[in-house]
């Protein structure tokens, strides 16, 4: 009798540390995403903006706030990655945003210089 007692009840502690497992899973994936789409989110809202007012509006105040924000997007992404106080999957997700900021960033600002270069006009 306490040996089918004892068989439950480490079959009762598994499940709950698989459970524990699980849910720690769930938690270091929502911190990846959070690391890696926080730092982008400002850059996000202003190009929604930027492409809503199209022309209704001045947009140079709104294109050099959107281009700002792609300058800002390295520097959250690289400080989310240098904190000792998250966890370290926020701070893996935190890295590659700023990996691929740099990149983006890069090919916005060109194509940003070449549209200046040649003139809006053209």
């Amino acid at each position: 009798m306490s040996s089918e007692k004892e068989k439950e009840s480490s079959t009762i502690i598994l499940m709950n540390d698989e459970i524990k497992n699980v849910h720690r899973e769930k938690s270091n994936l929502r911190d990846f995403w959070i690391g890696f789409i926080a730092p982008v989110t400002p850059s996000i809202i202003l190009c929604i903006w930027f492409n809503l007012a199209g022309g209704d509006v001045d947009d140079l105040p709104i294109c050099l706030g959107f281009m700002a924000s792609i300058c800002i997007w390295p520097v959250i992404g690289s400080n989310i990655a240098s904190n000792p106080n998250l966890s370290d999957s926020m701070r893996n997700g935190g890295r590659i945003s700023a990996k691929i900021s740099i990149f983006v960033g890069i090919m916005i600002w060109l194509s940003f210089f070449s549209l200046m270069g040649g003139g809006i006009a053209n």
